[in-house]
């Protein structure tokens, strides 16, 4: 196991598991909370950089979407894991960007067009001509377009044993539902 690429540099993170949500749970009010509590992180003496998700990594969590993949051949919604992060995750986990690009600030907003950072398996799996610049539905009634901006590098998520499975990751803004990890790099 000590061989092993895990896809992320772990050296110099520290990933805190986080109970508790604000009062006000709506989109905006969750995503400004994020986004304060960061900058606060970010401003602590030795911190590189900072992020917060909604999954952490290496939980057991294995939770996934159903989307769909406008003039794609599936009539049926299609499933991958998804996990909700912010500006600065990929750089503080130490992910390697192989394709396109990150995650922005600009992403990070409720009215943003929808952005998403996509996995090598998930490209792979559902865009296997190019994933970028290409789009996906995602969401439970009301279905939101999603724009993959980026492809990070498989990386093991739940499990050192475990093969990486199709993932997407789009803004924190975009799924608020809690704040279960801030991984912090110094």
């Amino acid at each position: 196991l000590y061989a092993q690429d895990l896809g992320f540099r772990p050296e110099g993170v520290v990933i805190f598991s986080l109970a508790g949500s604000p009062s006000d749970r709506t989109p905006a009010a969750m995503a400004a909370v994020e986004r304060a509590a960061r900058e606060r992180v970010l401003a602590v003496p030795g911190v590189i950089s900072a992020s917060f998700s909604g999954i952490i990594i290496f939980s057991p969590s294995d939770i996934g979407a159903p989307f769909t993949i406008p003039g794609g051949e599936s009539a049926e919604p299609l499933t991958a894991r998804y996990n909700s992060v912010s500006p600065g995750y990929f750089e503080t986990l130490g992910m390697t960007i192989v394709e396109g690009r990150t995650l922005h600030e600009q992403d990070n907003h409720v009215d943003a067009p929808g952005a998403a950072v996509v996995n090598e398996s998930f490209a792979r799996r559902f865009f296997p001509r190019g994933a970028v610049g290409r789009s996906f539905n995602f969401g439970a009634g009301e279905r939101r377009e999603t724009v993959i901006v980026g492809v990070v590098r498989d990386a093991k998520y739940n499990s050192f044993r475990t093969a990486a499975k199709p993932l997407f990751y789009l803004p924190y803004a975009k799924m608020t539902r809690t704040l279960r990890s801030l991984e912090v790099r110094t």
